[in-house]
């Protein structure tokens, strides 16, 4: 801390001094330069004079000391206050002339230079990340901090991450139950519309047993390739059709359409129901409207025209002999489809067969004889079945995706079969993409027992079962637990820095005792304490301004910061070697050396804290006063000890080097203000270190400076009183 003390000039004025003090593992620095007009407060004058013991003269005196210093002297004064912002004629520039007075130079920017914006913000962000360096460094040192922090975000992820995992299966289970729910009604209203949807076979069906006209129509086909039955003819696809033509009269086919027209008038879903046809020994005979005009549900007109299917022979078409096949023998309604037939090449078909079983009526499939006549088909329109039950509003209203497939007993040309899956409905949202959205692979199947074809349904959401605020929620509570521990890592590195801080004020214990309330005093019988000052330090600082001498300053204590903690305070002796290295080496910003003298006495002391707003660990004793004897008549570049440290240092394992100092008379000894004449030492070296530490020649010790030329005091312990028995000041005990 550089304070400013006044002291009696040869004229009797008072002149104005700048003095700097260390504390081992603090470093406060503060400048004050004698004000140009204005007398410092009495209250303040007298409080450093008798803090030091010193004769105070008159405030008049100072005045007229101020008022003889050289013009030069007072500009530059000046100059050095308005550095710090303190020329209140100055005109303001604003907040970045602010900026500019107040430490705008913390990265070497030049202090009379205005900043722009962009190299203001950029000593902002510098200053940030050096910031953030620092406190990575203390949470890295520290395991306490990032173990602590560790946990905390590991008990923050588990308990968000497991809340939003429970709550999402929560959510997947509803949602899983209502694709269930949904699925069970769809099926069921396809299930009652399609049974709708077959009465009109069933009627027919009756019709065919009781009317002889249709029940003779069977054998008016006859077997195919006998003689006597409808000869073979040429498809589109080959020999699959009979020759129908003469084999009914008119009599009978009016009598099937009437009947027909009928029956599907009155079930009420003609529009599902496109047509009605016979197929006695599996030929298709008769087909109910054989042409209709039809306008689809998106306002397209279509023609269907049945009369190409007019002799189809279904047991000797590859493509259909299968599902022909299979209901000569089968109990009930067998449905192929939805398929796009061959006349309209657009409408989506049901192909719904049921077979008559009339006695006498024989038909020949795989080699074994059925009782059959035929079958019953009725073609029904596919996407009209589904609209009417509503599958896709349905689906789409409760924002899921289906799929409908059902599997086909696809017969192949050497005789053997295959079962073929096919789509038979799927969302439009599907169909709409391309191929893009799909079924996902979280779904839910169903079996409809609709048919003698195994129709499956699969239910089911875009992504699946998985909730759609998931992986939101989980990269929200991670960022979450992440900037909730940098906050408590950032306040544990804030806490420890301010106990390590605390710590270098004052020892651990007298923190632990005021924090708990308690007095604080103790009592040490053996110390030893060092002083040193910056030889011609006043000149020096007259020649500097204040941040320069802050800022040389600054350098010179964290140099002997590090040494403090290289010798852990306890090995003062050595430490006040290295410092003498250090110092040595150490240039100031225009590559001046700068010189210091050290002191070292050892003894009892008490120490203690006194105040309350702001405490400080204080020393008390005589061995204070002494050491500051030692070093204020000690030499350049020089250690002087006392008879006690000699003593120490000589008992201990260390082989120092140690010469008695001779006075001025050539006798041992010097003159000390309140001791007399007391016998000191100079400290050389240490012998394992001769080559590290200078030797220092005894033809070089110097009288004892006056100390109205005295230095400000630089020294590691507590602060200097010259004529006090007490001081305030951390120290170090040994």
């Amino acid at each position: 801390r550089i304070r400013p003390r006044w002291r009696r000039a040869s004229g009797g004025a008072m002149e104005h001094e700048q003095g700097a003090v260390e504390r081992v593992g603090q470093s406060e620095v503060d400048s004050v330069a004698a004000p140009e007009k204005e007398e410092p407060p009495e209250r303040s004058f007298s409080r450093v004079g008798a803090d030091y013991g010193e004769s105070v003269e008159d405030p008049v005196e100072q005045r007229k000391q101020e008022r003889s210093v050289s013009p030069a002297r007072q500009q530059k004064s000046r100059e050095s206050i308005s550095s710090f912002g303190g020329s209140s004629s100055e005109k303001r520039g604003g907040i970045w002339d602010g900026y500019i007075r107040h430490g705008s130079n913390l990265f070497g920017n030049d202090a009379d230079t205005q900043p722009t914006c962009w190299a203001a913000f950029s000593d902002s962000g510098r200053a940030f990340l050096w910031e953030l360096r620092r406190k990575a460094l203390v949470t890295v040192q520290h395991p306490d901090i990032w173990l602590t922090g560790l946990l905390v975000l590991l008990v923050l992820l588990a308990a968000t991450l497991g809340s939003i995992f429970a709550w999402s299966n929560e959510e997947s289970e509803t949602m899983r139950f209502n694709a269930k729910v949904m699925a069970k009604e769809v099926a069921t209203a396809m299930s009652h519309q399609l049974d709708v949807a077959l009465i009109p076979l069933i009627t027919m069906r009756n019709y065919v047993k009781q009317l002889s006209a249709l029940t003779a129509l069977s054998d008016s086909i006859g077997v195919r390739g006998e003689p006597g039955s409808a000869p073979v003819a040429n498809g589109a696809k080959g020999i699959t059709h009979r020759n129908m033509t003469g084999v009914f009269d008119a009599q009978v086919i009016a009598l099937f359409n009437n009947i027909a027209k009928d029956v599907r008038s009155t079930t009420g879903i003609d529009e599902i129901v496109m047509a009605i046809e016979l197929a006695p020994k599996a030929v298709v005979s008769m087909i109910h409207p054989l042409t209709e005009t039809k306008t689809l549900r998106n306002g397209k007109v279509v023609v269907q025209d049945h009369n190409g299917a007019i002799g189809h022979d279904l047991l000797n078409d590859p493509n259909r002999a299968a599902i022909a096949e299979a209901t000569v023998p089968a109990p009930g309604v067998v449905i192929a489809g939805p398929l796009v037939l061959v006349e309209d090449d657009i409408v989506k078909t049901l192909i719904a067969r049921l077979p008559i079983n009339i006695p006498g009526q024989m038909m020949i499939v795989g080699g074994k004889e059925y009782e059959c006549w035929g079958f019953v088909v009725a073609l029904l329109d596919w996407e009209q079945l589904i609209e009417e039950v509503g599958v896709y509003s349905r689906f789409e209203n409760a924002g899921m995706l289906f799929s409908l497939t059902r599997t086909d007993r696809v017969k192949q040309s050497d005789g053997t079969f295959f079962d073929k899956v096919v789509t038979i409905a799927e969302s439009k949202e599907i169909t709409a993409s391309g191929g893009n959205i799909t079924m996902p692979e979280d779904k839910l199947t169903f079996a409809l027992n609709m048919t003698n074809n195994e129709w499956v349904m699969a239910v089911g959401y875009r992504n699946g079962f998985m909730v759609s605020w998931l992986s939101y929620s989980i990269v929200l509570a991670v960022f979450g637990s992440l900037v909730f521990t940098i906050n408590i890592i950032y306040s544990l590195v804030n806490r420890k820095e301010h106990k390590l801080l605390l710590f270098r004020m004052m020892p651990k214990g007298a923190i632990v005792k005021l924090q708990k309330g308690e007095s604080v005093i103790e009592k040490y019988e053996q110390v030893t304490i060092f002083f040193s000052d910056i030889i011609g330090f006043t000149s020096m600082a007259g020649d500097m301004t204040p941040i320069q001498v802050m800022q040389m300053l600054n350098e010179l204590y964290t140099i002997f910061d590090a040494l403090v903690e290289k010798f852990n305070v306890y090995k003062v002796a050595k430490f006040a070697l290295a410092a003498l290295e250090a110092v040595k080496n150490f240039r100031k910003e225009d590559g001046t050396t700068v010189l210091i003298r050290c002191g070292l006495a050892s003894g009892p002391v008490v120490a203690g804290v006194v105040g309350k707003a702001m405490p400080r660990y204080c020393l008390f004793g005589d061995t204070v006063n002494f050491a500051s004897r030692m070093e204020s008549t000690s030499s350049s570049m020089k250690i002087q000890v006392a008879e006690l440290t000699h003593s120490l240092l000589q008992s201990s394992n260390t082989n120092f080097h140690i010469k008695k100092r001779m006075g001025q008379d050539g006798l041992p000894g010097i003159p000390v203000k309140g001791k007399g004449r007391v016998n000191t030492y100079w400290v050389h070296g240490i012998q394992e270190f001769n080559d590290s530490f200078v030797s220092i020649k005894e033809d070089e010790l110097d009288p004892a400076q006056d100390p109205a030329s005295r230095p400000a005091e630089v020294m590691v312990g507590v602060e200097p009183p010259p004529d006090e028995a007490s001081h305030a000041g951390a120290n170090f005990p040994v």
